[in-house]
């Protein structure tokens, strides 16, 4: 958990500069990430375990698609 925390804040202070178009849109999607990550190591059943895992994806689908390429969104 720590080491999920500490990458976070890493993160977010890495993008802090390189991110300039819809900042808001790509912090809330990191933070969105991260506490899925936490969900997922705090999760007690398989059910819950399924559904932060499930949860994560959807800013992982924004984030690759917005930003996670040569023509990224932050280029234009």
């Amino acid at each position: 958990m720590v080491l999920t925390f500490f990458l976070g804040i890493v993160g977010v202070l890495s993008s802090w500069s390189e991110i300039r178009t819809a900042v808001g849109f790509f912090h809330f999607n990191l933070l969105w990430i991260l506490a899925g990550i936490v969900s997922v190591f705090l999760a007690v059943d398989l059910f819950l375990f399924y559904f932060a895992w499930e949860l994560m994806l959807v800013p992982m689908y924004f984030l690759i698609a917005l930003w996670g390429h040569e023509r990224a969104y932050t280029r234009q």
